[in-house]
């Protein structure tokens, strides 16, 4: 059952055509695409169906779609901009806050299992966080019985599908109810209003899965969720903190960067890069420095890039992530690498040095990387080959329009450059070590 019904008014094309210039042509629009600023009219705008599709990034979606990207504000947001009615499910409304209401209570049960645990406190503390650090971030342990939570929450009178409802508790094969977090230390994750509405679990050990994140349920997608978010926007650093995990969100606000953010524990996506273009402009990303924390920057640049973001690059080497380095090297030392930190086209074309020695091949691959480059980015891209070619002291033979072109008609077909620029999602460098209950289930008799 849907939360909610949008009783929309008529004319996408008209709505639309107060943001941008649109050719009408029958009951459709074309128009340039603002989020990928390609030359042409590629963007398609339908009264008929209610949506629009740009054909060179691929971007589509409906009018409240549109306005959000467009100005960077939220779907409900941009929903009363337009004047869209929205025509709220009561009987929704209260079951999502039962969820809410059982994700508070876990939150409590976990706390206390944690001021009673020597083995998950000592674990806590070996990792240089204090007691008032695990009351702020409302930390917890989840026991080591498989029904603990569940007759704790049915004692507090949640039925048994609100308990399944919520993400925390499963059924086995039996039909048993048990819980999903066993022997972990808890991370609580709140909305933006505060409110508890789901967890990540990390084992006490080296055994696998590491963290385990609650199941999506109508108060907990983590595609629209970022750990830290609440604290962050209120910060009075004008940028966010990008980084991996939990525990470095929580050891960059001990040292007072309150402006640090991690995706939880999977994907971060385009809505993610909205989420941070709401409240600041400035994006440095801090994850880890090996292979596939590389490979990580590499994916949330684009996504990043195209929310309009300013984006750094913190170097934490050589030293694994921030949490390592601000234990070893102190505040002072990170905030030198803030002040160095390098731009997102250095970072892309270094990159690409150090993984194509032979000359040619590095022109190529750089020549690759901007075929979806607009102007403005297509400089930058060559300001940046010519810094790294002095770095290098590589030969300059500098990047141009023609180069690109080449390789375009020569190497790749449009599925492939809307494949290699445009994907939807990066998985972060540690997914690995993150499974979501949507993936993983035991069967308990």
């Amino acid at each position: 059952m849907e939360n909610k019904s949008i009783i929309k008014p008529d004319g996408m094309v008209q709505a639309l055509s107060q943001y941008v210039d649109i050719k009408v042509i029958g009951d459709r629009g074309l128009c340039n695409c603002p989020f990928c600023k390609q030359q042409g009219k590629n963007m398609v705008i339908s009264d008929k169906f209610d949506k629009y599709k740009c054909f060179s990034c691929g971007d589509s979606g409906d009018r409240a779609d549109f306005v959000s990207k467009f100005k960077h504000i939220t779907r409900e947001e941009a929903l009363n901009e337009l004047g869209i009615k929205v025509s709220y499910n009561e009987e929704n409304e209260q079951k999502k806050q039962v969820l809410r209401d059982i994700n508070k209570e876990a939150g409590i049960y976990f706390n206390k299992l944690l001021r009673n645990n020597a083995s998950a406190s000592k674990y806590l503390a070996d990792r240089d966080l204090d007691k008032k650090t695990v009351i702020s971030f409302g930390l917890g342990f989840s026991g080591t019985q498989r029904d603990g939570l569940t007759k704790y929450l049915t004692r507090k009178g949640y039925n048994r599908q609100d308990l399944l409802d919520s993400g925390l508790i499963g059924t086995s094969k039996y039909g048993n109810l048990y819980d999903k977090f066993v022997n972990r230390i808890m991370f609580p994750i709140f909305d933006l209003n505060n409110s508890t509405v789901g967890f990540g679990g990390r084992v006490l050990d080296d055994s696998k899965p590491k963290y385990i994140n609650s199941q999506a349920s109508a108060v907990f997608d983590k595609s629209q969720l970022l750990y830290g978010y609440n604290r962050a926007v209120n910060s009075q650093y004008n940028s966010f903190i990008l980084c991996e995990g939990y525990m470095d969100v929580i050891a960059l606000h001990k040292y007072g960067y309150d402006n640090s953010v991690a995706s939880l524990g999977t994907a971060f996506n385009q809505e993610h890069a909205e989420m941070l273009k709401r409240y600041k402009d400035t994006v440095y990303v801090c994850f880890d420095n090996d292979e596939a924390g590389i490979n990580a920057k590499l994916g949330a640049i684009p996504k990043l890039r195209f929310s309009d973001l300013d984006i750094k690059i913190i170097d934490t080497s050589p030293f694994k992530d921030p949490d390592e380095f601000l234990k070893k090297m102190g505040k002072e030392e990170f905030d030198k690498r803030i002040n160095l930190a390098e731009n997102s086209y250095h970072f892309e074309i270094r990159v690409l040095r150090e993984q194509h020695t032979d000359n040619e091949e590095f022109k190529q691959s750089v020549a690759k990387l901007m075929l979806h480059a607009t102007d403005m980015e297509f400089e930058r891209y060559k300001e940046s080959y010519k810094e790294v070619c002095e770095e290098y002291k590589h030969p300059n033979n500098l990047v141009q329009k023609d180069d690109v072109e080449q390789i375009e008609d020569e190497h790749l077909s449009e599925d492939d450059i809307i494949k290699e620029n445009r994907s939807g999602e990066y998985i972060s460098a540690s997914s690995d070590n993150y499974v979501d209950f949507d993936e993983y289930e035991i069967e308990i008799g």
